[in-house]
């Protein structure tokens, strides 16, 4: 007897003309409210699974608290590297330069009390690196995540810089992501704002077997993973921000 098809994860199961639409919502728990509550303002449904978890690396605070007082220029890829910063920093006589890979990081970085110098028109690493110009010999700051694609830092070692890396925060796999995914079941969309979350997202489904929803990402890194791994990806957001991907929702579902 052959094994029933795997079922789509924004599959209807009847007709059903005067359906709410429901969107999936990935992230932390701690960044789901406001974008959960604006998704509901527009009359859709906001199931949550978390594919996100944060753990600050607290063992990295001096090293980081050090590095910021020699550096030049931080590199900021993440809302969550911002705010690890954000947590050690003391303005010194001469500041360096803080250069966010997007719109969210950036508005991530003002609200921990960094300065914003350098927010590149495209949301990746290697973009971030090109606006800043030559950094031959300059010293550069780069807190990341444990786990990080290589992009960035050949960017940055092709362009001269004297490069100090540390690991700043984890993120950590849900272990009960595709249980989860089963007991919310279908979606219309599902909303993506980093590579991991892609990945998991389509990890939980396989392990689900759900076939993956389409997807909203809310930079062209995460779209690109989201392909590389299989995903719909339907829209970009535009602008790189939470309101990005509110409006690629709202033009995708309710227009």
């Amino acid at each position: 007897m052959s094994a029933e098809p795997a079922r789509r994860a924004d599959e209807d199961e009847g007709p059903r003309p005067d359906r709410v639409h429901r969107v999936l919502v990935t992230r932390s728990e701690s960044d789901a409210g406001s974008l959960i509550d604006a998704l509901e303002a527009l009359g859709l449904e906001a199931p949550h699974l978390p594919l996100i978890v944060r753990e600050l690396a607290t063992e990295s605070t001096a090293q980081l608290r050090r590095a910021l007082v020699t550096a030049e220029i931080v590199l900021l890829t993440s809302a969550t590297s911002a705010r690890a910063v954000g947590r050690v920093w003391r303005e010194p006589v001469r500041a360096p330069r803080f250069a966010c890979v997007g719109p969210a990081t950036a508005e991530a970085a003002r609200e921990a009390g960094l300065p914003v110098d350098v927010v590149p028109d495209s949301a990746t690493g290697v973009d971030l690196v090109r606006a800043l110009g030559s950094l031959e010999g300059a010293r550069v700051l780069y807190p990341r995540p444990e786990m990080v694609a290589s992009g960035t830092r050949e960017a940055l070692e092709r362009a001269g810089a004297d490069l100090t890396e540390i690991v700043a925060y984890r993120n950590v796999p849900p272990a009960d992501a595709h249980e989860r995914l089963r007991e919310i079941g279908n979606v219309d969309l599902v909303t993506l704002f980093s590579g991991s979350a892609a990945r998991r997202y389509q990890r939980a489904c396989r392990r689900a077997g759900l076939t993956p929803a389409r997807a909203i990402a809310i930079g062209p890194s995460t779209a690109a993973t989201a392909r590389s791994v299989g995903l719909d990806v339907v829209r970009v957001a535009n602008p790189h921000t939470e309101n990005g991907v509110i409006e690629a929702v709202r033009s995708t579902l309710l227009l």
